[in-house]
Order: C-alpha cells, then sequence, then structure tokens
C-alpha cells in the first residue's frame, strides 16, 4: 500500500484524535445499497453528524471485481476528501510504513481497520477480534457482521442507539437465512 498522507491530520492531531474518539450518530437506522451488479461497485451513503465537528458521512462500497470484497469507511472534508477512518474486509495485505520510531514497516493482512497516525499517515490495524479465524470468516461472509464490528471500533451509532443495518438491493444482510419464516405453496 502506498503511504496516504493526511497533512491536515499531522497539523491538528488533538482535533482528529477528539473526532476518532468522539460519538458518531447516522442520519438513517439503514443503508440501502444497490444490488451488485457484475463487474461495477456499488455504494450506500447516509450523514454522520459528530458533535463539535463539520459534516461527516458513513459508505458501504461493495465491489463484484473483488469476490464481493466491500469496504467501509467515514469521510470527514475538515480532515481530507479521502477517507480517514476505513475497514476492509479482504483484498491484499497491506504494509505499514517504517514511522521512524524504530518499528520496523510490517504487514497487516485483512480484515483490518486503517486510521491515521499523528505523522498525517493512513495506517491498518487488526484488533484482537479480527485475528480470530471465526471472526475473520464471518466477517468476510457477512457484510452486516463488518459493519458492527466498524461501528463498534469508530464509535457509530444510529439515532435510536440500534445498531446500523445494510440492506442490499431486496435482501438484507442482517438475516442469516433470507427465507427464514417463508412458506412455500405445497
Amino acid at each position: 500500500m502506498r503511504d496516504v498522507h493526511f497533512p491536515n491530520v499531522k497539523i491538528d492531531w488533538d482535533s482528529y484524535d477528539s473526532f476518532v474518539g468522539a460519538l458518531k450518530v447516522t442520519s438513517e437506522e439503514k443503508i440501502d445499497v444497490p444490488s451488485p451488479a457484475e463487474r461495477v461497485d456499488c455504494k450506500g451513503a447516509t450523514d454522520v453528524t459528530v458533535i463539535g465537528f463539520e459534516k461527516a458521512s458513513f459508505e458501504v462500497v461493495i465491489s463484484t471485481k473483488r469476490n464481493l470484497k466491500y469496504g467501509l469507511r467515514i469521510l470527514a472534508s475538515q480532515f481530507d476528501e479521502k477517507p480517514c477512518l476505513r475497514f476492509c474486509s479482504r483484498g491484499q495485505t497491506h504494509m505499514n510504513p517504517d514511522d521512524g520510531s524504530g518499528i520496523a514497516s510490517r504487514s497487516v493482512p485483512t480484515p483490518h481497520f486503517h486510521k491515521v497516525n499523528s505523522s498525517g499517515i493512513l495506517i491498518a490495524y487488526q484488533t484482537p477480534d479480527l485475528v480470530q479465524l471465526n471472526t475473520k470468516d464471518k466477517i468476510i461472509s457477512n457484510l452486516q457482521a463488518g459493519i458492527d464490528r466498524f461501528c463498534q471500533e469508530i464509535n457509530l451509532s444510529t439515532q435510536s442507539g440500534h445498531p446500523l443495518r445494510a440492506v442490499v438491493g431486496f435482501l438484507s444482510l442482517q438475516s442469516v437465512d433470507p427465507l427464514e419464516n417463508a412458506s412455500f405453496p405445497q
């Protein structure tokens, strides 16, 4: 991964650090994502309110070009036009750069989160939960599981305090079995 620079975060690290820890509230209870079409990325978005900060947004991006890889991201224009907090479900291992602290550059496999460090560089990291094999498999195959973990990691909630739900096309990814409680004529 090439270094992604956020000069505004480097200049005002305390503000970004406060933003990361602040409660973020979505304007919607669910996020609608169009059904993925072959070889086309699809995206759903909702506004996010963070007290004391400019407007931000939350996006879900599903890529059918890359084995239904999905990503989640927060964009906050006061830091940059690029996403300042991200989640990647699958894909290439990302290489964090040597930051000059004596810690050598290291690779971080997916799934993983991204945030900006005090030097203004976007880095990848995993929580202990993401390293567990059963969690990793669930996140790769279940968009809602990834959203739940991302929302928990970045302190994102809906106005009602319920978890944000994703609805892709006509299929809600919140249910394990989309045909649950369905009846068919005999």
